[in-house]
């Protein structure tokens, strides 16, 4: 489907302004220069009672001027009036459904399963794509067959999304520094290829706070030589939220535990890697005993020092400063 022109679309919301609102991205041309098509990119919105923010995610996907998109969003069964605002937009997606599910990671893999493109991403119903994304991702893609992996710069903004809060960077696709506890690169400036999908598979449905990390990993890993294109341009936004899933205290550095416990136990790694493993857990839980005392994750943060110490018996040299801390 060509994506929609701004005249199109339903009237934005009273006040809101700017693109994805009142503007849009600059259409592309039917075809390609060499008379060929554009690659079909496939984009997958799981949602869940994002009533306050899913039209603006919609919109910064319809109004990329894109000649070949494919767009489904996988709701959750909301109540907020997420179901209603979808509605709104349902001739210009390719499906939508709203039913109980077992998380994001089921709503992605519920998507994809379904696209039909050469290209595939996943947006989040609180974050934004930014004007002509679309085109740069085709672009890249058209000139470089090789490249199985484009990622652009993520801007991290505050939920109005008026103050930028930092960026992220696009990361190289390499195991080691997964494991080391490293940045990855920010999920919404992502996107792959189909036989990434079809050599990796689908998100790990066991995970919701790093499952696009432990797909990065599970791509480096599947996909030793993957060729990843980094362009040192903003393609997307993220909503940073203080409520939101990966800004709640515990849970998330519980499940990066969970994550090397994964990729140390249930997967074949080489022997270079396996060697990490004293180093990776040791590095992760003083970082996570670190994040959690200042956070005042108190608990939290002395069972992750004990583990550390495990790791690491020299670091009882710390623990009455690190205790201190605790009690303060």
């Amino acid at each position: 489907m060509r994506c929609p022109r701004l005249s199109d679309l339903p009237a934005p919301p009273l006040g809101k302004t700017g693109f994805p609102w009142t503007e849009e991205s600059q259409p592309l041309p039917d075809t390609r220069l060499n008379g060929q098509a554009w690659d079909k990119i496939s984009i997958v919105t799981p949602s869940y009672q994002q009533g306050e923010f899913i039209e603006e995610t919609i919109r910064s996907i319809l109004l990329q001027g894109y000649p070949n998109l494919e767009y489904m969003i996988i709701d959750g069964g909301s109540t907020d009036g997420s179901v209603e605002i979808i509605r709104k937009y349902e001739p210009f997606l390719a499906y939508w459904m709203s039913e109980r599910d077992r998380g994001q990671s089921h709503a992605i893999n519920k998507g994809w399963e379904r696209a039909t493109g050469e290209i595939l991403h996943f947006l989040n119903s609180d974050d934004v794509l930014l004007p002509g994304t679309l085109a740069t991702i085709a672009q890249v893609f058209s000139e470089n067959p090789p490249i199985q992996v484009v990622s652009g710069v993520c801007l991290v903004k505050d939920v109005d999304l008026k103050e930028e809060l930092r960026t992220k960077q696009p990361r190289a696709f390499d195991l080691k520094y997964f494991l080391l506890d490293r940045e990855g690169p920010g999920q919404p400036a992502t996107f792959i290829r189909r036989e990434v999908f079809e050599q990796t598979g689908g998100m790990d449905e066991r995970l919701h706070y790093t499952l696009d990390r432990e797909y990065w990993m599970r791509v480096s890993l599947r996909c030793p030589a993957v060729q990843v294109a980094l362009l040192n341009q903003p393609l997307a936004i993220f909503r940073w939220q203080s409520e939101c899933k990966s800004a709640q205290n515990e849970a998330p550095y519980c499940e990066r535990e969970q994550l090397l416990d994964i990729y140390f136990s249930e997967f074949k790694l080489p022997d270079h890697l396996r060697s990490l493993e004293r180093e990776a857990y040791l590095t992760f839980y003083s970082t996570a005993a670190d994040l959690c005392q200042r956070t005042q994750a108190k608990r939290k943060a002395l069972e992750f020092f004990l583990k550390a110490l495990y790791w690491n018996p020299r670091l009882i040299r710390s623990a009455p400063r690190f205790l201190l801390k605790l009690v303060k």
